[in-house]
């Protein structure tokens, strides 16, 4: 999901950046929503971690 994600926010800032006025905002929405993202896998791995659904490698 977050690979998805992110190759489509990278297709709309190389877009913009392309531009004829590229400004970098969008490198802060981007680089936000990659660590809100971030938090949540942690935490869901946590979380599952906690259940045993996560099996050792």
């Amino acid at each position: 999901m977050s690979g998805g994600l992110s190759f489509i926010v990278g297709i709309f800032y190389a877009a913009q950046a392309a531009g004829h006025k590229p400004t970098l905002s969008v490198l802060s929405v981007y680089a936000t929503g990659g660590a809100i993202f971030f938090i949540a896998q942690a935490g869901l791995l946590a979380w599952k971690a906690r259940r045993g659904a996560v099996q050792p490698v």
